[in-house]
């Protein structure tokens, strides 16, 4: 196996790549940086076809990517229409010389430009790009290929289609007879904000939790611990596995990292612990003051007051008026009389509330 690593002399931007168990590395990577403009390009490119077509293609992707960052001196005015233009050269470029080769190359690519406030980037085929913001995966493009429009109709999961059987079948790729568009995008970017991009031997068999390690866990080791995670995607690939390549751009921040699954699960716990502590005894005393108000509200309401005192009066004395006991709180419909329906009625009925509470 052969590995090798290229960056731009500024420890954010690199990358790296593994021949794993092919004869030829058909991958291909480019990483440019203008640091007065504050610009970054970053392209990933896996070629397939036999007869060393793959590795034409993808050099070529390579090659097209190169003379656009130089024919716009490192900053694109258009960012998205130049990438979707370096889609379209490269493209031609494959196919005129697989013409002349008498071959039928393809190349799938993902390329990502970076300015100091945005990110666009375009895709076409199963190279991904990843993005992140404070170790937390945002968003991944999503692969023009047979598996994905499976994954889309709820046939795999996300953790099968590295290992599904149908993963390589493409139905976008450059090259051929037909071209199509990349699929494209573009954001505002953070100081947290980092992205990988990579071919599908490297995603296939590496997980997302691995990549933030890479990204965010320790800057100074961000290029030894890409080149283990290469490896080991190489070994988990097997003896008929796929050459790797990913390229990387670490967020402008140093001081962002990635927090511990277990820390998190952690913290989650004792989030949940201080909630059940608190509620609980709230809920025990709002239950108890419910119960006791309402026996009182109903308990008051349907049996009279006693008076003990009270004495019938002389035969030859007027009757004594007593008080007009206040009306119940019956179910009524609002309206009826003896409800709070009316604004009487409503008026007694919130004097009763009151009362209670």
């Amino acid at each position: 196996m052969t590995t090798s690593s290229s960056h731009t002399g500024d420890d954010r931007f690199f990358a790296a790549e593994a021949t794993g168990p092919r004869d030829e590395q058909q991958d291909a990577s480019v990483v440019l940086r203008d640091p007065a403009q504050g610009t970054a390009l970053l392209v990933v490119s896996d070629g397939v076809g036999g007869n060393s077509g793959g590795r034409i293609a993808s050099q070529l992707v390579a090659k097209a990517a190169l003379g656009m960052w130089q024919d716009h001196n490192g900053e694109l005015a258009e960012p998205l229409a130049e990438l979707n233009r370096l889609c379209e050269r490269a493209h031609q470029l494959i196919n005129t010389e697989g013409e002349r080769r008498q071959l039928s190359p393809r190349a799938t690519i993902v390329a990502l430009y970076l300015t100091r406030q945005h990110a666009y980037w375009v895709h076409s085929g199963d190279s991904r790009l990843y993005h992140f913001r404070g170790s937390r995966l945002v968003k991944r493009t999503e692969d023009h290929s047979l598996v994905q429009v499976m994954l889309k109709q709820g046939l795999v999961k996300e953790e099968q289609m590295g290992a599904h059987p149908d993963q390589g079948l493409l139905i976008q790729a450059l090259g051929g007879e037909q071209y199509r568009s990349p699929s494209e995008d573009a954001t505002e970017v953070t100081p947290s904000d980092a992205f990988l991009l990579c071919t599908d031997g490297f995603w296939e068999r590496t997980e997302v939790s691995a990549m933030a390690e890479i990204l965010f866990k320790n800057r100074s080791q961000a290029e030894t611990k890409l080149q283990e995670a290469i490896k080991c995607a190489v070994k988990r690939n097997g003896p008929d596995g796929d050459n790797v390549t990913v390229a990387i751009a670490l967020p402008a921040s140093e001081t962002t990292r990635v927090v511990a699954p277990q820390a998190r699960q952690g913290q989650g716990a004792k989030h949940w612990r201080t909630i059940l502590l608190i509620s609980v005894p709230v809920l025990a005393l709002f239950l108890g003051l419910s119960l006791f108000f309402t026996n009182a509200r109903f308990t008051g309401a349907d049996t009279p007051p006693a008076n003990p005192t009270a004495t019938t009066p002389p035969a030859a004395s007027p009757p004594v008026a007593s008080p007009t006991p206040a009306p119940k709180e019956t179910p009524s419909t609002p309206g009826s009389p003896g409800t709070p329906g009316t604004n009487e009625n409503k008026r007694e009925y919130q004097e009763q509330r009151t009362a209670v509470r």
